[in-house]
């Protein structure tokens, strides 16, 4: 359930989430979420935000106590100079929501992206092919708000969480199924879900792997390594009795590395028997399981 907020929500397709995995030992705390949102930089106009250099510098972080704000780049054609146009306003707002959802409503911590429409409008094409790389107007931004504490410089929840991946990939089953069966680009979308899919099932944010990863390629931050897995714990099961309590816009549901595609399907409001029976042999191995096995953590 949202809490009351003077901060707009985003917009789908982007959206936000909050987890358990944002805060270590120590949960960030409101008041000083409040006062490092205060440090954020502030204005209505629109101002190009640069990957690495200038005023409107990206990543942006701002720390008071124990809450750290961080802005970052995501998307695999992210490059140095990149520019990202957005008012401070626009910044503030997005981390100000996630600090009323998620460190005052749940207790923890979160993320908000903005602009993931720029990837979405890529992939859910019926002419992408997932081995072609990226054009560079396919990146976006995400704010994570969590304990300045926290030891993970490197961790990008736009690249990163499997909130992002299913968000993604929820968006090539739309496609796919809005593709007519006589279409002969309907293969290659069933190609693009079903990369994207299994690259997001093997996702669960302490292997630092991204959504656009195949599932068996290899770790992009060494520093994974140096992780526990006591971060697994941190995963609650939640028991969901029917696919009608879910929410198109999965603003507060998380997703677990071991989440089914039918769960991926049905919380963005598919029909995920259809889609799999009809998917082919390729994606219908990963289509085992119940809805119910869905997962959500705070």
């Amino acid at each position: 359930m949202a809490v009351p907020s003077t901060f707009t929500p985003p917009v789908w397709p982007d959206f936000h989430a909050c987890n358990a995995f944002y805060h270590s030992l120590n949960r960030p705390n409101v008041l000083d979420c409040r006062e490092a949102l205060r440090l954020m930089l502030s204005g209505s106009d629109e101002q190009i935000w640069e990957i690495g250099r200038g005023m409107y510098r990206i990543p942006q972080i701002r720390v008071y106590g124990t809450c750290e704000i961080q802005l970052q780049a995501s998307g695999p054609a992210t490059y140095y100079g990149q520019g990202f146009l957005f008012s401070p306003d626009q910044i503030r707002n997005m981390a100000g929501w996630v600090i009323d959802q998620c460190v005052l409503g749940a207790q923890t911590g979160g993320y908000a992206t903005a602009g993931i429409a720029n990837t979405i409008d890529y992939v859910a094409l019926p002419d992408t092919f997932y081995e072609d790389p990226f054009p560079v107007d396919t990146s976006f931004i995400n704010v994570v708000v969590w304990n300045s504490d926290y030891l993970l410089p490197d961790f990008n929840p736009g690249n990163m969480d499997p909130n992002t991946g299913a968000v993604i990939t929820g968006e090539i089953a739309k496609a796919f199924v809005a593709e007519p069966d006589s279409s002969p680009l309907k293969m290659n979308i069933q190609r693009n879900l079903e990369f994207f899919g299994r690259a997001t099932l093997a996702m669960n944010r302490i292997n630092f792997r991204t959504w656009w990863q195949g599932p068996g390629a290899s770790l992009t931050n060494s520093s994974a390594t140096n992780l526990t897995d006591s971060r697994n714990d941190l995963t609650l099961p939640v028991n969901i009795t029917s696919a009608t309590n879910l929410t198109k816009s999965m603003k507060d549901l998380t997703l677990p590395s071991n989440v089914t595609l039918p769960a991926i399907f049905t919380m963005m409001g598919l029909n995920s028997t259809s889609i799999c029976a009809g998917a082919g042999q390729g994606i219908m191995s990963g289509c085992t399981g119940q809805d119910n096995d869905l997962l959500s953590t705070s």
